[in-house]
């Protein structure tokens, strides 16, 4: 990289609109030099050959990008999952910020389409460090706007309820919707509060539930693309019920004033809309409360939840009515992952019943990484070393410092900092330690070596059908 490349590239990214107030120095230094403490990770020119993917909708990534020669074409999927040219972008053009700060998935995909195509690609680590030294707090204010708005915009392009929904009345909804985000435990809104806005769960689970005499009842678990506060908007009535966040979830709050507007032009949508959450809960208009998952199903659910299940993208579990106690799990990933095991058979046991077979099954979740939706070791990570890849597996790159930030981050106590090198050195260098699903492997060694096949990875939220069925009518429960 030459100093008049350095220039040129910094030129360009002061057009960025959120990068804009920036002083040269900053950017020359952090995002195209890559000088962070301890570390250094300078920008790359990456030439993209005609017809090649820079990125693809749908996966994950740790970079951001900014096209300087050529042009590219800008793809979405359609409702038959084929993707579709929607528009070209050329020099000074940006992509990739949203996924590479954490915070989902690639939502389109970006292809070359002219001889020497070329972008420059930049790097989580020292992005996140400017992001953290700017002390104005307008790069990160920008970039909370920029992600609110192309998080509802996408959400309502993607929602199939909402189609019949005029592009001119979807602006209106991205124009006044907030994005709103609570932390486990957090309450929306309670019980007996006049209704002032609809509610859309753009991602995470929520419980529904008020007091009956002296215990708390649960009324429902809400998760991706559940809605709720609609019936007490439509009838002038007072909430019904508390809702609260029961791990980091994402709503997108919509206006009384706007939500009565578009009932008014769109209420076969909006009840169409209600009838698949009512059948995502298994219930029916004036059904019984309830729906199709039972007392124990729900706290399962619960449980499922507390443990960070619900969010995560991949699991451990071991059915322990297979298991032998042979201990071949562990001392898998002990031999392959350098004398330290990245499983722990420490955790919690449950009990759910199996639905199709109706047989009582006795899982247990030991203590490994969950491959969380939107994980959170990511961020204090101060040189960029904790990433995830496009398939969402979070990893530890070599050139981890050892500061424990994410094992501290982590809530859930998967990732552990070992020695790695010469344990007797006068100061041993320590590395963050969790499971990467047995990474650049054919599968994960632990799987492999169980003799019973006993212990198993997966996607918990297609696994577990107590997940998908949130639980009883709240719409029959609203209009008691």
């Amino acid at each position: 990289m030459t100093a008049h490349m350095a220039d040129e590239w910094t030129q360009l990214l002061k057009a960025v609109p959120f990068l804009s107030m920036l002083p040269d120095a900053v950017i020359k230094d952090k995002l195209i030099a890559g000088k962070i403490p301890q570390a250094e990770v300078p920008a790359s020119l990456v030439e993209i050959p005609i017809g090649d993917y820079v990125i693809r909708e749908g996966e994950f990534g740790d970079t951001f990008y900014l096209v300087v020669n050529g042009t590219f074409a800008v793809e979405v999927w359609n409702d038959d999952g084929v993707p579709v040219q929607v528009s070209t972008i050329q020099r000074g053009a940006y992509f990739g910020e949203m996924a590479m700060i954490g915070r989902g998935m690639r939502t389109a995909s970006i292809k070359g389409l002219t001889p020497n195509c070329q972008v420059l690609e930049i790097y989580k680590g020292p992005f996140d460090r400017m992001l953290k030294e700017d002390k104005t707090g307008q790069l990160k204010k920008q970039l909370d706007e920029l992600y609110a708005r192309n998080v509802i915009t996408k959400f309502l392009r993607d929602n199939e309820f909402l189609r019949e929904i005029a592009d001119v009345d979807k602006k209106l909804m991205v124009d006044t919707a907030k994005l709103l985000r609570f932390e486990a435990m957090a309450e929306v809104y309670k019980a007996g509060a006049p209704a002032t806005a609809f509610y859309l769960v753009r991602q995470g689970f929520l419980k529904a539930w008020r007091m009956e005499g002296d215990s708390e009842s649960i009324l429902a678990y809400l998760r991706d693309k559940d809605f709720f506060g609609d019936l007490e908007l439509v009838e002038g009535r007072a909430r019904t019920a508390t809702i609260t966040a029961m791990e980091p979830v994402e709503i997108i709050e919509l206006p009384r004033s706007v939500f009565a507007s578009l009932y008014q032009r769109y209420p076969n949508v909006i009840n169409a809309y209600r009838k698949y959450d009512l059948e995502a809960r298994g219930g029916a208009p004036g059904a019984p409360a309830g729906g199709n998952l039972s007392k124990t199903g729900m706290v399962f659910t619960a449980d499922l939840i507390g443990l960070g299940v619900a969010q995560a993208r991949s699991a451990l579990i071991i059915d322990m009515d297979l298991c032998v106690r042979c201990g071949n799990c562990v001392q898998a990933c002990t031999d392959l992952h350098n004398g330290y095991s990245r499983l722990i058979r420490r955790g919690k046991k449950l009990t759910r019943r199996e639905k199709s077979t109706k047989q009582l099954q006795n899982l247990f979740f030991p203590n490994s990484c969950l491959h969380c939706r939107t994980p959170d070791c990511m961020a204090p990570c101060p040189v960029g070393s904790i990433a995830r890849d496009k398939d969402g597996e979070v990893y530890i790159k070599d050139h981890c410092v050892g500061c424990g930030g994410c094992a501290k981050a982590c809530e859930f106590g998967n990732i552990s900092m070992v020695i790695v090198g010469d344990k007797k050195a006068a100061k041993p260098k320590r590395m963050a330690s969790k499971c990467d699903i047995c990474r650049g492997y054919d599968a994960p060694n632990c799987v492999y070596n169980c003799p019973q096949g006993a212990i198993i990875r997966i996607d918990p939220n297609e696994y577990f059908d107590e997940l998908q069925r949130s639980g009883p009518d709240l719409v029959a429960m609203a209009k008691r």
